[in-house]
This record gives structure tokens, sequence and C-alpha cells, in this order.
């Protein structure tokens, strides 16, 4: 897989199912039969790709609400959405 760039537009996947649980989304990738949970940060991470869109807006988002810089946010969500797409719950558009 290439490594994502800012401009990449991102977005959940179709090939699995999710459910909250004690305030926590738990994932579970039907294509790798994976279970995967999510804490507050990427949970809004999580939100944010249920409709494509950039790395770029993700960060911007982030930045805004949570207490980060830009270069260390940029890094941790690409390694989050990288993740995601290779284990089948997101996809690069």
């Amino acid at each position: 897989m290439k490594e994502l760039s800012q401009e990449s537009v991102v977005s959940r996947g179709s090939e699995h199912v999710e459910t909250q649980v004690g305030g926590q989304t738990l994932m579970m990738s039907v294509s790798q039969g994976k279970y995967f949970s999510v804490d507050q940060t990427a949970n809004r991470i999580w939100v944010l790709i249920e409709h494509p869109v950039s790395v770029r807006h993700i960060v911007d988002t982030l930045t805004r609400e949570y207490d980060v810089n830009d270069d260390e946010c940029v890094g941790q969500v690409k390694a989050f959405l990288s993740e995601l797409i290779e284990n089948g719950l997101a996809v690069e558009h």
C-alpha cells in the first residue's frame, strides 16, 4: 500500500460491523474476522470518515478539537488510517 498523503481521501469500508459499548466503538472486520476497539480520539476519526474525507480535513478538525500540534497529528492520523485500510475497515479513494 502506498503511503497516505494529506490530500488522500478516505472513508469507512463496507466489510465491517460495529457497535457502541460503554463509550467505546467496537468494530469487526468481516473479511479478516478481527475485532478492534477505539478510544475517544480514534473514535472521532471513525466518525469523520463515515463519508469520504481528506486526511487534511481530519487533521484540521482534530487540531481544533484537541491539544495536539499539526505535525504530530498528521503522523498519528496517517498511521491510524493506514491500519484501518490494511485491516479492511477503511478505503482510500
